[in-house]
């Protein structure tokens, strides 16, 4: 499982495959994502925003965790 913390929205891959697209407008918010870890390295990636106005391209919190 594949915990996430993150504000506003964010997508996410695992190894090129992607996970989730994730958003609300309520602040912070914690989701878990059931996912599948190969053997050795895994590459994670994250693209998020804190809002559609442009120029908004900033990160604002993420915090990940591998349960």
């Amino acid at each position: 499982v594949l915990r996430i913390s993150i504000d506003d929205w964010c997508r996410v891959w695992l190894n090129g495959a992607s996970v989730a697209t994730l958003r609300h407008d309520n602040g912070l918010e914690a989701v878990r994502l059931p996912v599948k870890l190969q053997r050795g390295s895994n590459e994670l990636l994250l693209k998020t925003s804190n809002s559609e106005t442009p120029p908004n391209n900033r990160l604002w919190v993420i915090n990940c965790i591998v349960e």
